[in-house]
């Protein structure tokens, strides 16, 4: 998920929530000083746009089919180009890679090398307990069924 966000989001505490459970996700952000009109689209065949711009979010159009939506997908991929990225210090968790700790980060790298449970219980000290339970805590938060999807999704959201 790609997602443009405006520049002074640290202003409004809401929308600094907003913004860390947006990368908390694994979305991907960048910020640009006025968004140019809010739009939402999902697998380039829906979109959703406003009927009005001057209505604000008061008012908005579903568009379906991809020929519809495509036009939208190019203005949206023009504005995200030239957006900065979201500056590490105002993601979600601060200066950690999505939101992991350092342990959780530690362990992910280790098994995306190939080690076991037992191996990275060995490299870091930890309990083989706690490695796992650590292991299965992000799975959980990234939705990942196997722990070879955890390093897919890890290493897909930059975290790793």
């Amino acid at each position: 998920m790609r997602v443009l966000h405006l520049a002074d989001v640290a202003r409004d505490p809401a929308q600094a929530e907003d913004l860390r459970r947006i990368t908390a996700s694994g979305a991907q952000v960048r910020t640009l000083p006025r968004l140019p009109v809010w739009m939402a689209v999902v697998d380039r065949d829906l979109a959703i746009v406003p009927s009005d711009p001057a209505l604000g979010e008061s008012a908005a159009t579903l568009l379906r089919g991809r020929p519809l939506v495509a036009g939208h997908q190019a203005l949206f991929d023009q504005v995200w180009a030239g957006c900065a990225p979201v500056p590490a210090d105002r993601r979600a968790g601060g200066p950690e890679r999505g939101g992991l700790d350092e342990r959780e980060r530690e362990a992910l790298v280790l098994l995306a090398e190939g080690l076991t449970d037992e191996g990275i219980s060995r490299r870091t000290g930890l309990s083989v307990r706690t490695v796992r339970r650590t292991i299965a805590g992000v799975m959980s938060r990234m939705g990942a069924q196997s722990r070879f999807q955890a390093g897919v999704e890890a290493a897909r959201r930059q975290w790793i």
